[in-house]
């Protein structure tokens, strides 16, 4: 906490040199606005990253569902080779 008062007053003085506010109020008022649109878009992003943090999630799942697939398939496959490897074998 007391950290954050130093910056906001350089954050205020700042908007007051540089421009964006005539008097001490509007820039205080100014500083509040940024602020607001800060925790805004921190907000956002938080929702954007939980969204992903899914997404990426239902993705693993989905590639361990298919990796299990595939191993299945495989030892079909290799089931069937071999049986007519075998049958292949037992006829000649």
């Amino acid at each position: 906490m007391v950290r954050k008062v130093p910056s906001t007053i350089h954050a205020i003085s700042s908007l007051k040199r540089q421009g964006y506010a005539k008097t001490l109020s509007e820039a205080i008022e100014t500083n509040k606005k940024i602020i607001e649109l800060n925790r805004t878009s921190l907000e956002k992003l938080e929702k954007e990253l939980n969204d992903l943090e899914s997404l990426l999630v239902s993705i693993e799942e989905e590639r361990k569902k298919l990796s299990k697939e595939r191993i299945h398939v495989f030892e079909d496959e290799t089931k069937e080779f071999w049986d007519a490897y075998w049958k292949n074998k037992i006829k000649s």
